[in-house]
């Protein structure tokens, strides 16, 4: 098809005109190469010259928008248009020429796609589900795995390839015995940067799936079994000896996952179902409240019921 520049300005400017927004050809071309990366339209010619951007957009795949650069440029053009409203008339041009094209408000949009891509896929990859049924469990937990791309690396014609390492955390079935919770993976991604701000198709591949062993799951970094009970945590947050904790061992925590839902980072611990009058009491007089909130590594390394002694 050969789309470039030119095609997206037309479409862009006819989007931004069905916004109440009327834009000169040349402003537009000015405020498309700012949210690109670049300050003036020489400075992006230039680069294309030089090899640093494409001949053309037919093979970008994802574009992340310069929402300072954009901003910044509409203001020197005198353009009253937010970079709300110029970004979403700049996605609606992409989407209308090169429909195969997503445009990213940010970076951290398209790593958040990445991690969810990975996440579906690993989780619907035919070895992972044929592991998953040599287990007794209750249904997925969570697909971990700990992925920081550095796009800035990107050049045209350049490949980026990152090999991840993870796993997949089950929920054990308590009614059945435990043969364990954890599927390692590794995945291969890979993607060419084809732009100062755009990308090309991103390719994943399974290449390793991998039971781990019972058990194995519950060691820390250095090989240990863990050693701490639920009671001794409770004691440590509460400043207790461990024969004081009685029946709050058994308090329920509450993952805090913010308004996404995506991410834990921390949890909420409420001793009010669990303590007596005496007990609650004596925490309000320590501590002022009975509910806590500790951080998402609290319960790292805590022999959970089942565990093997």
């Amino acid at each position: 098809m050969n789309i470039g520049l030119s095609d997206i300005t037309h479409t862009f400017r006819s989007h931004s005109a069905g916004g109440g927004a009327s834009i000169k050809h040349g402003h537009a071309q000015q405020l498309l190469v700012a949210a690109l990366g670049y300050k003036t339209l020489a400075s992006y010619q230039a680069a294309k010259a030089s090899g640093n951007e494409s001949e053309s957009f037919d093979e970008i795949r994802h574009v992340v928008v310069d929402r300072v650069g954009l901003t910044q440029r509409a203001a020197e053009l005198g353009i009253t248009s937010g970079a709300e409203q110029l970004s979403s008339s700049i996605t609606s041009a992409f989407a209308d020429r090169l429909p195969l094209v997503t445009v990213h408000r940010s970076y951290g949009d398209l790593d958040e796609l990445i991690h969810r891509q990975i996440e579906q896929m690993v989780e619907n990859n035919g070895r992972v589900i044929g592991q998953m049924s040599e287990l007794n469990h209750n249904g997925v937990e969570e697909v971990y795995f700990d992925l920081e791309i550095d796009f800035n690396q990107s050049k045209v014609g350049a490949l980026l390839s990152y090999e991840v390492t993870g796993h997949v955390s089950l929920y054990p079935d308590p009614e059945r015995p435990y043969t364990g919770t954890k599927i390692g993976f590794q995945v291969t991604l890979a993607f060419e940067g084809l732009g100062r701000h755009c990308y090309g198709e991103i390719s994943y591949e399974v290449t390793g799936v991998w039971l781990k062993a019972p058990w194995s799951d519950d060691h820390d970094d250095h090989g240990e079994s863990p050693t701490r009970s639920m009671a001794e945590v409770i004691a440590e947050l509460l400043d207790w000896s461990v024969d004081e904790v009685g029946d709050l061992q058994n308090v329920d925590e509450t993952p805090l996952d913010g308004s996404s839902g995506e991410m834990i980072y921390g949890y909420l611990i409420d001793f009010t179902p669990h303590a007596s009058h005496e007990v609650a009491a004596r925490i309000l007089r320590e501590h002022g409240t009975l509910q806590f909130h500790v951080g998402p590594n609290f319960f790292d390394g805590v022999r959970y019921d089942g565990w093997p002694r």
